[in-house]
């Protein structure tokens, strides 16, 4: 709209400048009162250039005045080189370098984390390249974003096991541990089901269910087999060391599980090239106040996994975390992983750090893209 407003604007007073040139012409070919020159310059200065040289060609006029000769062409360079720069500004054909543009994103976050008193973790990933990072190499508890390392295992396993998604499993009720979160057990409080291993990672995954990662668990190798599934993959700064019941058992045992933020991008990455997981994290029904709550509605897909611990001795919160990867409406797909330890603030406070990181990191991808 506003470079729309300065094309008019040109067209007008440069007509006019032009139409004034001829009228002082016709003047002076009639020793009639003279429009001063000051007039005609200032015509020219404020954008009628254009008109003021086509005024002084056709008309023949003002061509042996210095101040006109060289001031117009000069102002014509000038306005020309003026208005090739606003287009480009405002139709977006100039941007920050690669190297800038990631800065400013940076600049928005230090800004953000320096008013919160939460100890930070973040790492943005598009296009393998990392955006902006807070704490990128700080280990964090994991909480329940672990549960996602270990779908990554299971998975991984299947591959080379007689079992499969399908295979199914009696779920006694002996396996279904009565102090913790379970909506498995809910439904099913006496146990006697029969359920396949897609649906108990559905559980895990998608619910958090704690139960339902410990069978998990107690079929494929336990911890440490998950450990050894990480360090496959690289992931030399992750470990999972405990299962549900053994943290619940110990809080302390809480900070054994943990992950850094490049590192839990660098998981998003092997997990979305799973299409079983990527399907399915798209259907994750904790964590709807973090990481996806300030994207649009329509034309963003967010898939993710979070981790919520308990308050501390001190009052703290302890490990309140989402990781995930979020679909573009042309496509594309960017990593996130976001963890929040020893906040002082409220668990809605707390969150919502977390969506205010998610929705810098989606503005400026859109943005630059």
């Amino acid at each position: 709209m506003i470079l729309q407003g300065i094309i008019y604007y040109l067209l007008v007073v440069n007509t006019l400048t032009f139409v004034v040139y001829g009228i002082d012409k016709l003047k002076a070919k009639h020793s009639w009162w003279r429009i001063s020159e000051c007039t005609l310059l200032l015509l020219a200065a404020v954008g009628g250039s254009v008109g003021a040289w086509a005024g002084m060609k056709v008309w023949h006029h003002k061509t042996l005045h210095y101040k006109f000769r060289y001031g117009v062409p000069l102002l014509l360079v000038l306005h020309t080189a003026a208005l090739v720069m606003f287009f480009a500004c405002d139709t977006g054909l100039w941007k920050d370098s690669d190297d800038e543009a990631p800065k400013s994103l940076q600049q928005r976050v230090d800004s953000l984390l320096a008013t919160k008193k939460v100890d930070v973790g973040l790492a943005v990933s598009f296009r393998g390249k990392l955006l902006c990072s807070a704490n990128v190499d700080k280990r964090f508890p994991m909480m329940s974003v672990f549960k996602l390392h270990q779908a990554v295992s299971v998975t991984d396993s299947l591959v080379h096991s007689p079992l499969s998604l399908d295979s199914r499993v009696l779920i006694t009720k002996g396996m279904l541990h009565e102090d913790t979160y379970s909506p498995m057990r809910d439904a099913h409080p006496e146990g006697g089901v029969s359920m396949t291993i897609e649906e108990l990672l559905r559980y895990s995954l998608l619910q958090s269910d704690n139960n339902a990662c410990d069978i998990l668990f107690s079929i494929f190798g336990g911890p440490r087999h998950t450990q050894r599934t990480m360090e496959a993959l690289g992931l030399h700064d992750t470990q999972i060391k405990w299962t549900e019941d053994d943290m619940h058992k110990d809080i302390r045992r809480t900070t054994d599980n943990f992950t850094t933020p490049r590192e839990a991008v660098a998981l998003l990455d092997r997990v979305y090239g799973n299409e079983w997981l990527r399907c399915t994290l798209r259907e994750c029904a904790t964590g709807r106040n973090r990481l996806p709550a300030m994207l649009p509605e329509r034309g963003v897909s967010i898939g993710h996994k979070t981790g919520t611990g308990d308050a501390l001795p001190n009052g703290l919160l302890s490990g309140i975390n989402d990781i995930g990867f979020v679909e573009l409406p042309d496509g594309e797909h960017y990593y996130i992983a976001v963890f929040c330890n020893n906040s002082a603030l409220t668990m809605e406070e707390t969150e919502s750090v977390i969506a205010e990181l998610s929705l810098m990191a989606y503005e400026h991808i859109m943005r630059d893209k």
